[in-house]
């Protein structure tokens, strides 16, 4: 039997979608022929590009020391083998194993089995409930009388009441099995009495006790015989119950019209419509009795037939394969595609199994070495239409170096494909008689994960490039969420780098790698940013008016350094201001007016950088620090000018400039004011022009109170002076009675 998905022949288990298929065949004489029933499981992932599991075949080690015959996929993912071999992998296994999904050798299971099978088995399925049914040649089954058929519970040990049933079973071999939604298994071969009754002609039905259905046996009657050779090698069901039995037959109950293909209805009529179609069957054979190993059920209902044979009902040329319509016609346009199919030697045919894959194409097994005139040793998937894939054929390169048999092929859930037989290697890699075809890694990123700790302020360690592998194209990076502020990803190579300026707790970015034309993968990247060092005031104030001293700045405190702390500025502090490099401490007079933001940044010996802000501000109504008194009258009288200092002189000395007034905007109104160098609309405020030593002098005047101005800042080049005075709210200058 050959499924897709979990190894059954219960049409419970749904039927695959339309497509392609799988050819399986083997040299026709060689061995007693096996039936092959197809039904699916749920849809596999993706089906295999033919790509050989590696770690599976590492798994099952030498494998088989002969032919494994049957193949079945359980529930759990263990895997069935039957066959000729008496050991597995250097372990003793008559004829009967079971391997874990890895491949691996399921040693509990083989103690229950004991002693096995005392000849080849070439039959095996899974019931709903676990037990197993196993078929074939074998005339005890440890110890115990079989005849050709035996079911064990799920560990291995033997059902004792169903072998009560079956009895002594049948009188020759059983080639297939298949198990009916109900329950009933048909079981074909090459026998001619079961458990006593005879003219069975090598097909029955038990019920699901194991008893026999006698009605379906009497309907069937005298069932299939055979000039030569094996009667029965398939049985297939139908979603609809009805039985399509393939193999050497020339007659079925009597009926000499019959040839290689008979469909019975559920209750074991032949379906005679679907006879008079199918005509004269299979013919024209490279060697022997034209025979059909393989039939097997399309989701569309279509009929797939895989054997020994060169024509069908008349139609020549065909090479082992043809698909017929669900009316038992053939569909033309397939056998046209599939050409002269299968050839051995220089010989046509050849071709022992099929399947359809979930994916609908069609994979062909058996003992041919060529396909359609191209290099093909023993396995082929060709489209849905018949036409070959050569993508498949270039991928599992010279395949197998034997015999691939028509039992012995499984689709799993997730496409990957159990293919068993004869070979002992599998595109020139040692195997022993079982591989497992699997699909290119899936797309992948490594490094899978990373972590990442920093410092707030200074640089990361960048992560490694990301190396992608099972994608096709140029693969590009995106990450997610966003990176903590400072830092970026490369979206070529997939490398995070940079300065963080924020601290972050710890976070976990994912990178998605795109390629260009198809695949995607992610990994992360754990990432933390400590809080990096700082300095503290982070931001200062300063003002005053130049010439006088200001306030000096708060020294820092530093936190989260390595090593003592040196401190720089920018841009540069205004003249006649200094920063302490040990401090950061800005003192000093400035000599003239300034305002803006400066930079104060610390950095430590051996590690960290912070910086703070200073915000200096320097006029001449700045207040706060000293500088030169104005020169007005004051209270007790005196010059109306004061000395002023030019920082310009190399001696520094003090000047009296002679000042007067002249723009004459109104600032202050001064209506009782009879010094004749202030005009009665008041000094200017803003800019205004001073006579200073005679020379006309642009200066700025500023009012040295907030509200009702007690004197004037007077500021130019090189040079400020202060006016000022008693001042009341009539004469707000104190300079109304002063000359």
């Amino acid at each position: 039997m050959i499924s897709s998905g979990i190894r059954s022949k219960d049409a419970r288990r749904g039927r695959p979608r339309a497509g392609r298929a799988l050819i399986v065949g083997a040299l026709v004489m060689a061995l007693p022929a096996a039936v092959l029933t197809f039904l699916s499981a749920s849809p596999a992932m993706a089906v295999s590009d033919g790509t050989l599991d590696t770690a599976f075949k590492s798994n099952i080690g030498s494998g088989g020391n002969a032919s494994v015959f049957a193949v079945a996929l359980q529930s759990d993912g263990k895997v069935l083998i039957g066959g000729a071999f008496t050991s597995w992998n250097g372990t003793s296994a008559n004829r009967f194993s079971r391997l874990n999904s890895d491949g691996t050798f399921d040693s509990a299971f083989q103690s229950n089995i004991g002693t096995g099978a005392t000849t080849t088995v070439y039959d095996t399925v899974e019931q709903s409930d676990g037990k197993i049914l196993v078929a074939g040649d074998m005339y005890n089954w440890n110890g115990t009388r079989a005849g050709g058929l035996v079911r064990l519970n799920s560990d291995g040990t033997l059902d004792t009441a169903y072998k009560a049933n079956t009895g002594t079973g049948s009188d020759g071999l059983i080639n297939s099995i298949a198990l009916q939604p109900d329950g009933k298994l048909v079981v074909g071969g090459w026998f001619t009495s079961w458990n006593g009754t005879s003219s069975v002609g090598s097909l029955v039905r038990l019920n699901s006790d194991g008893t026999l259905d006698t009605a379906f046996k009497a309907n069937t009657g005298t069932g299939a015989t055979a000039a030569l050779g094996s009667p029965v090698n398939s049985v297939a069901l139908q979603s609809d119950g009805k039985i399509l039995v393939g193999g050497n037959l020339n007659r079925w109950n009597a009926n000499t019209s019959i040839n290689t293909l008979v469909r019975l209805n559920s209750d074991g009529t032949r379906d005679t419509g679907f006879s008079t179609n199918v005509g004269t069957g299979a013919g024209a054979p490279a060697n022997g009795v034209p025979s059909v190993y393989t039939a097997a059920v399309q989701s569309d209902g279509k009929i797939l037939i895989a054997g020994d044979f060169g024509s069908w009902n008349g139609t020549t040329g065909l090479g082992g394969v043809t698909r017929l319509n669900s009316d038992g016609t053939l569909d033309t346009a397939f056998t046209a595609n599939t050409g002269t199919g299968g050839a051995a030697s220089g010989q046509l045919s050849e071709s022992l199994g099929v399947v359809q894959l979930s994916d609908g194409d069609v994979l062909l097994g058996g003992y041919f070495t060529s396909w359609n005139g191209s290099s093909a040793n023993r396995v082929v998937r060709l489209n849905s239409d018949g036409t070959l894939d050569t993508a498949f054929m270039t991928i599992t390169g010279t395949q197998a170096s034997s015999q691939v048999y028509w039992n012995s092929i499984v689709e799993q859930p997730d496409g990957k494909i159990l293919i068993g037989g004869s070979f002992s290697a599998w595109n020139s890699q040692s195997t022993g008689r079982l591989v497992r075809l699997g699909n290119p890694a899936a797309p992948s990123l490594s490094p899978a994960s990373q972590t990442v700790s920093g410092t707030q302020g200074s640089p990361i360690a960048a992560t490694s490039a990301m190396t992608p592998s099972g994608f096709t194209g140029s693969v590009t990076y995106a990450v997610s969420p966003a990176l903590p502020s400072g830092l970026s990803l490369s979206s070529s190579t997939g490398v995070i780098s940079g300065t963080p300026t924020v601290a972050s707790s710890t976070t976990t970015y994912t990178i998605t790698g795109t390629g260009a034309t198809s695949g995607t993968a992610t990994a992360t990247v754990a990432i933390t940013i400590a809080a990096g060092p700082s300095l503290s005031p982070a931001s200062q104030t300063v003002s005053g008016p130049p010439g006088s001293a200001i306030t000096p700045t708060t020294a820092f405190t530093p936190t989260g350094f390595t090593g003592s702390v040196t401190y720089a500025v920018s841009p540069a502090l205004p003249s006649g201001l200094t920063l302490s490099s040990s401090t950061g401490v800005i003192s000093g007079t400035p000599t003239g007016v300034s305002s803006g933001t400066y930079t104060i940044t610390g950095t430590g010996a051996t590690s960290g950088s912070a910086t703070a802000t200073v915000v200096i501000t320097i006029s001449a109504g700045g207040g706060g620090g000293g500088g030169a008194s104005g020169g007005g009258a004051s209270a007790g009288g005196g010059s109306a000018t004061d000395p002023v200092s030019d920082p310009g002189s190399e001696s520094n000395a003090a000047v009296t400039p002679s000042v007067k007034p002249v723009v004459l905007p109104n600032l202050d109104p001064i209506p009782n004011q009879v010094n004749a160098n202030v005009p009665a609309g008041g000094v200017p405020a803003g800019g205004s022009v001073f006579l200073v030593s005679g020379q006309p002098v642009p200066v700025t005047v500023v009012p040295n109170a907030p509200r009702a101005a007690t004197g004037l800042d007077v500021s130019g080049p090189d040079f400020t002076m202060r006016l000022s005075g008693r001042g009341d709210d009539a004469d707000p200058l104190g300079l109304g009675d002063r000359s």
